[in-house]
C-alpha cells in the first residue's frame, strides 16, 4: 500500500482531514494484519493454539472417545477457517477487509442514488466542506454600503496619542446582524463537528479491528473463547451499519441545508435587505437537529450489532443428519436380524403373556396329578385375573392368593381327630 500523504493544515479542513484519516485507517488494517502474521509473536501464538487444538483432539481419540460426524466436520472447519484468515492475506482481504472498508459506501451509494441524495463518502464530505465554507463566508460582518474604510485605531492605553487620523472605526452594525452572524458561525461549527466525528470514528474503529483480526479469529478454536470472536464480529458489524447510517443521515441533512444556505445568500445579496430574518436561526436548528439524529443512528447501529450471535444452524443440521443416520442403521440391523418368514414384532406374543402361559400350564399339571383338575377354575374370580392367549382365556392367580388358608383348613388337627372319634 502506498504511503499516505501528510496532512495539509492550509488546505480544506474537512476533506483533508477525512482523506488523511481514511488513508491511515486502511493502512492500519492491512499493515497491522501483516504485522500479526507468520513470523511475529502473534503468529507463533496462533500456530501454538492450532497445535494445542489438534493435540486435544488426538488425546480424545487416544482415550477411546470416538468423534461423531458433527464433531469431526466442525473441527476441520475451525482449523481451515483459522489458517485461511490468519495466514492468507488474499482470503482475509476478500472476506473481511473489502467487506468492511468498501461495502458500506457502495451500499449507501446504491440505496441513496435513486432518490437524488447521493451517498458516497468522498462526495458527502466535499459537500459538507462547501456548505461550511459558505456559512463561514456569510457569517463575516459586512461594512455598510458607501462607508469608507477607517484606518486602524491606535492603542487606547494610558498615554496613548490621540490624533484626528487615529479615531476608532464607527460601529455601523446592530444587534440583529450580530445574532445572525453568530448563528451562522455556530451552524457551520456544529455541521463540521457532527459529520466529522461520526464519519472518522467508524473509520478508525474499523482500522483497529481489522488489524487485530488474526487474534480474534484464533478464538474460534476453543468454546470458552468464542465470546471474543463474537465481540469482534459485532464491532465490525457495528462499524458497517454505523457508516451506512451516517452516510444516509449526512446526505439527508445536506439535502435540507444546501437550499437553506442558497436562499439566505440570495436574500443577503439584495441591497434592500434590512434584516436577515429567521433563516440563520433555522440553519442552526437544522445542524443541531441532525447532530442528534447522527447520535441516534450511532446508538441504533450499536444496538443492532450487539444482538449478533454465531449461528448454530450448521451444527444443528449436522446433529440431525447424524441422528437420522443412526436411526436408519438401527432399523436396518433390526430388519436383517428378523427371521425371513416370521411375523413382525407387532404380531409376536408379549413375553409376559408367554410366561403366564407357562406358569398356568405348570399349575394345571400339578393339580391334575393331585386328582382335582377343576380346582383352578373353581376358585373365585375375585382372586384371579384372566389373560387372553392364543389357546383361550387363562386364569392367572394373583400373588399370595394360591396358598391362602380356607375356613376348613384353619381347624386344628386335634379338633379334627376329636370330631372323627365322636
Amino acid at each position: 500500500m502506498p504511503a499516505c500523504p501528510a496532512f495539509d493544515p492550509l488546505g480544506p479542513y474537512a476533506t483533508g482531514l477525512t482523506s488523511f484519516v481514511d488513508c491511515h485507517a486502511r493502512a492500519l488494517g492491512e499493515e497491522g494484519w501483516r504485522a500479526l502474521g507468520t513470523g511475529s509473536a502473534a503468529g507463533l501464538t496462533i500456530t501454538g493454539l492450532l497445535v494445542i487444538f489438534v493435540a486435544l483432539v488426538g488425546y480424545r481419540l487416544a482415550f477411546g472417545h470416538m468423534l461423531t460426524l458433527r464433531e469431526a466436520v466442525l473441527a476441520m472447519v475451525k482449523i481451515g477457517f483459522v489458517i485461511a484468515l490468519s495466514s492468507q492475506w488474499p482470503a482475509y482481504q476478500v472476506l473481511v477487509y473489502n467487506l468492511v472498508i468498501e461495502g458500506p459506501s457502495d451500499l449507501a451509494g446504491r440505496i441513496l442514488a435513486p432518490g437524488g441524495l447521493g451517498g458516497e463518502a468522498p462526495d458527502l464530505i466535499a459537500r459538507v466542506q462547501t456548505a461550511q465554507d459558505r456559512l463561514e463566508t456569510l457569517s463575516r460582518p459586512k461594512p455598510p454600503a458607501g462607508a469608507a474604510t477607517s484606518p486602524v485605531a491606535a492603542p487606547t492605553g494610558p498615554g496613548a496619542a490621540q490624533g484626528p487620523g487615529l479615531q476608532p472605526a464607527p460601529d455601523h452594525g446592530n444587534k440583529n446582524d450580530d445574532s445572525a452572524e453568530n448563528s451562522l458561525s455556530r451552524a457551520g461549527g456544529v455541521l463540521l463537528v457532527s459529520t466529522l466525528a461520526a464519519t472518522l470514528s467508524f473509520r478508525i474503529i474499523a482500522g483497529i479491528m481489522l488489524a487485530l483480526g488474526p487474534i480474534f479469529v484464533a478464538c474460534l478454536l476453543f468454546a470458552g473463547w468464542r465470546g471474543l470472536l463474537e465481540g469482534w464480529v459485532r464491532a465490525l458489524a457495528g462499524t458497517m451499519l454505523g457508516t451506512l447510517a451516517t452516510g444516509a443521515t449526512i446526505a439527508l441533512e445536506l439535502a435540507i441545508l444546501e437550499p437553506q444556505i442558497a436562499a439566505f445568500a440570495a436574500a443577503a445579496a439584495r441591497p434592500d435587505a434590512a434584516e436577515a430574518g429567521p433563516m440563520p436561526g433555522q440553519l442552526l436548528v437544522t445542524t443541531w437537529l441532525f447532530a442528534l439524529v447522527l447520535l441516534a443512528a450511532v446508538l441504533a447501529a450499536a444496538r443492532v450489532a450487539a444482538g449478533f450471535r454465531i449461528p448454530d444452524a450448521v451444527a444443528v443440521a449436522l446433529r440431525q443428519v447424524t441422528e437420522a443416520s443412526g436411526r436408519r442403521e438401527t432399523s436396518e440391523l433390526q430388519t436383517a436380524s428378523a427371521p425371513a418368514g416370521g411375523t413382525s414384532a407387532a404380531d409376536e406374543r408379549p413375553r409376559a403373556v408367554a410366561l403366564a402361559d407357562a406358569i398356568n400350564a405348570q399349575l394345571l399339571r400339578e393339580q391334575t396329578a393331585d386328582g382335582n383338575p377343576q380346582a383352578t377354575r373353581a376358585r373365585p374370580a375375585a382372586t384371579a385375573d384372566a389373560v387372553q392367549t392364543s389357546s383361550g382365556p387363562v386364569i392367572i392367580e394373583r400373588l399370595g392368593q394360591s396358598h391362602r388358608r380356607t375356613a376348613g383348613s384353619r381347624r386344628a388337627a386335634s379338633i379334627q381327630r376329636r370330631d372323627a372319634a365322636g
